[in-house]
């Protein structure tokens, strides 16, 4: 490894180098070996890069950072109040996106520390009876008691609001078959999986812990058995789990027509059947619009 830095004009163009690991896992190629290294100030951190040799000089390229960029607190909250809700929530979230540009392997530590290791002990607390303690754990996740209006502030996991811009269309993965039994490679390709799970998640345990305190039958259990189940009754109403239809299913749903004949209305649902038949989206968007264009020139369908 001396040799190599004596070797190499980085340790002088690039001050930020630290060392070199001799080896990063991969087998070598005869013009280029892949290193791992460790760099200093601002870029701190662990990279894995490409080196060719010209010479006696040493070239890098495809640098990636291989640990994820956290400048700490390393620690994973079990209850927030509702300032510490609001910080965490920031830090979460500016650490996907400072992390978002690399590795794919990088936002899989974020994931677990802040969503899959918060979700799973809430879960097994619930399964154990400690309903409270799990609910303080799925807030860490999604805060059900913090307000969505003017903005969402129940989100604390940032990545419930990234998956909010996926598609409403259930497409495969093109490399789906080299897993296909993963369920977080589908769904990933899925608008607010992950939202719903924990939704629904939440809403199990405060229901839970209703029927408990119900079943306590006293003075203060039952009154508090109510209000969890109208927060439960609450969060089952948000509009992460309000079904849909699929984008064809909603454009044929734009034409309207107001008739009383049967006969018309018959010959109607016949169209809008023959309507949902068509696949290419395209094509139903064009046909659409040539029936709202008959429907707005013809004024008696009597």
């Amino acid at each position: 490894m001396a040799l190599l830095r004596e070797q190499s004009p980085i340790g002088e163009s690039d001050p930020g180098l630290e060392s070199i690991v001799s080896t990063a896992g991969l087998p070598p190629t005869p013009a280029e070996k892949r290193f791992a290294q460790q760099r200093t100030e601002d870029q701190g951190g662990a990279y894995h890069g490409t080196f060719s040799r010209t010479g006696d000089a040493l070239t890098e390229t495809n640098r990636a950072r291989i640990i994820p960029l956290h400048p700490g607190p390393y620690d994973i909250p079990c209850k927030l109040s509702e300032v510490e809700s609001g910080i965490h929530r920031t830090l979460v979230s500016s650490l996907i996106q400072s992390n978002n540009a690399g590795l794919r392997s990088n936002l899989t530590y974020l994931e677990e520390a802040y969503y899959f290791v918060p979700v799973h002990l809430a879960l097994q607390l619930q399964q154990s009876g400690h309903y409270a303690q799990a609910l303080d754990w799925f807030r860490t996740v999604y805060d059900y008691s913090m307000p969505r209006f003017p903005e969402d502030q129940r989100k604390i996991y940032h990545g419930l609001r990234l998956e909010e811009s996926s598609s409403w269309d259930h497409q495969r993965a093109t490399d789906w078959l080299l897993d296909p039994l993963n369920p977080h490679a589908i769904a990933s390709t899925r608008r607010n999986t992950y939202s719903r799970f924990t939704l629904l998640s939440v809403a199990r345990c405060l229901l839970d812990f209703a029927d408990a305190e119900f079943t306590r039958d006293t003075a203060e259990s039952v009154p508090r058995a109510r209000t969890l189940y109208l927060t439960a009754l609450d969060l089952l109403d948000q509009p992460e789990l309000t079904q849909r239809l699929g984008l064809c299913e909603d454009l044929i749903g734009t034409l309207n027509i107001q008739v009383d004949d049967p006969y018309v209305l018959t010959a109607w649902a016949e169209i809008k059947k023959v309507l949902a038949e068509v696949d290419v989206y395209s094509s139903l968007v064009t046909i659409v619009d040539k029936v709202k264009s008959e429907l707005a020139d013809s004024d008696d369908w009597n």
